[in-house]
């Protein structure tokens, strides 16, 4: 009985305590907890819908980031690369639009000069830095011999090729030709054919009188006078007369060359030159020019010396006679010093010294070559008709200079 007492008494204590101090509502929610037990319920069984292998997939996807509200800059993207893609089956063709520097154009040796082709691609294909520029023929001036293209041309556009060239040292003519080379390492050029390259072509200057200091000419002949220097009349198909001071030939028929010598003495260092003027027909490799160095031989047929010739198209060659064989030593060049056609004008000259030979065409130095097989012989005068009958050139005056 005590006891119960004892109890009874601790737990009224209690509970007086607990209501004076906390007169607080209760915060327990039972809206709350309904709502966590549906809410618990659903996620149990649609928890015990899923396979296990959707929770493998869901464990090994990358999980989406989750923004923590901070604006990070994303780095900046880099510009595309514009790729080119080749054209299959394409086809390459290019065409000549224009140029800078005109064949024939003058620059003193080692002088640098720019040279620009215009070209047109009016072939299927793109001309990609792939492509390139490569010398096919003649002297490379200073450049390399393949040049990539700067510019990409797509079909139909214009490229412009522009090269720095240095004049040779060396005086003469020069001539350098290109052809287009694509992707595949295919050379190809101009025209229906694609075959014509495209060039430059000038001339490093050296003046003949500066270089030669010429002065008086040690002999000279103006056919001012009845007097026969060279056998004049008509042998077989060509005739050589005098005519209002001036010596005529005339080569009858087409044939090859034909030559007469003057009547001096052998002659081995000189210079020669003379003006051949041109008659009113004249096409072709109709040509006129010098034979020199020819030895002598008593039977007075000659075949043997040096031979160069000037023709009506604008080109010259030189080639050696051995006892009636032709030996090439120039093969046909075409010059733009040379007045080419009817009607024209030309000063030849002839430096021989030694084994080294010398072509001059109006003043201007065009060629040099070596060969020591005739140290020394008689010149004379070279006419030949390859188109035309009747076919004539006039000479008005020749000197020579002897060299010591």
């Amino acid at each position: 009985m005590n006891g119960n007492i004892f109890f009874r008494m601790i737990f009224l204590s209690l509970l007086l305590l607990c209501i004076s101090c906390n007169k607080l509502e209760p915060t327990f929610d039972f809206t709350t907890l309904s709502t966590t037990v549906l809410q618990t319920e659903f996620f149990l069984r649609q928890t015990a819908s899923i396979t296990p292998e959707q929770i493998l997939s869901d464990i090994s996807s990358t999980p989406s980031p989750v923004s923590n509200g901070t604006n990070t800059p994303e780095p900046p993207s880099k510009t595309p690369t514009k790729m080119i893609t080749p054209t299959p089956n394409c086809t390459d063709k290019a065409r000549f639009i224009s140029e800078t520097v005109p064949d024939g154009t003058m620059f003193s040796s080692g002088e640098k000069f720019v040279k620009t082709w215009v070209l047109k691609n009016e072939g299927t294909c793109i001309w990609s830095k792939d492509y390139s520029i490569i010398n096919v023929d003649g002297e490379l001036l200073g450049v390399n011999r393949s040049i990539n293209i700067l510019d990409i041309t797509q079909p139909g556009e214009i490229l412009e090729i522009v090269l720095t060239f240095t004049t040779p040292d060396k005086a003469g003519e020069y001539r350098s030709d290109w052809k287009l080379s694509n992707n595949r390492g295919e050379i190809f050029g101009l025209g229906s054919d694609n075959d014509r390259s495209f060039w430059v072509d000038i001339i490093s200057k050296e003046n003949q009188e500066s270089q030669l200091d010429l002065g008086t000419p040690d002999w000279l002949e103006t056919f001012d006078s009845d007097e026969e220097t060279i056998f004049l009349g008509i042998d077989n198909n060509i005739s050589f007369s005098l005519k209002n001071g001036k010596l005529v030939m005339t080569v009858f028929e087409p044939g090859g060359d034909q030559w007469r010598l003057f009547d001096t003495k052998s002659k081995s260092d000189f210079y020669l030159e003379s003006n051949f003027i041109v008659g009113d027909k004249c096409s072709g490799k109709d040509s006129y020019g010098f034979i020199v160095r020819s030895p002598k031989n008593e039977s007075k047929f000659v075949d043997s010396g040096y031979v160069i010739g000037f023709s009506c198209d604008g080109s010259y060659r030189l080639y050696r006679m051995d006892a009636g064989y032709f030996i090439e030593i120039v093969n046909w060049t075409t010059s733009p010093s040379i007045n080419s056609g009817p009607d024209q004008e030309n000063k030849i000259g002839l430096l021989a010294q030694g084994s080294i030979f010398k072509i001059y065409i109006n003043g201007v130095l065009i060629d040099e070559f070596e060969d020591s097989t005739y140290p020394n012989g008689q010149f004379g005068l070279m006419v030949r008709s390859e188109n035309t009958n009747d076919f004539q050139v006039s000479v008005n005056q020749i000197a020579t200079w002897d060299i010591p």
